[in-house]
């Protein structure tokens, strides 16, 4: 079950680390154009995915350049926990 657990979430964080090189990397264009309806409840995160996506972030280390996307995507991380914490 570990090993499960472990995949998963060493899959997602190698996405959102690829992401923030995207960001870096093309500024100017949009990473997400459209979305198809039924996609959505594939992409929302959960208490427990919002809590370690924070961990990770927590426990990395960034360079000048990326302090702000960084910045940004932490705040962004938190109050999506704030929010799905106060609907409980």
């Amino acid at each position: 079950m570990t090993e499960i657990y472990t995949f998963g979430h060493n899959k997602m964080f190698k996405k959102v680390m690829g992401l923030i090189d995207k960001i870096n990397q093309n500024k100017s264009e949009k990473l997400i154009t459209t979305l198809p309806n039924n996609d959505i409840e594939d992409i929302l995160l959960n208490n427990d995915e919002l809590t370690f996506m924070l961990k990770i972030i927590k426990n990395s280390t960034f360079k000048g350049e990326q302090i702000e996307v960084i910045y940004n995507l932490t705040w962004k991380l938190q109050q999506a926990l704030l929010s799905l914490r106060d609907n409980k």
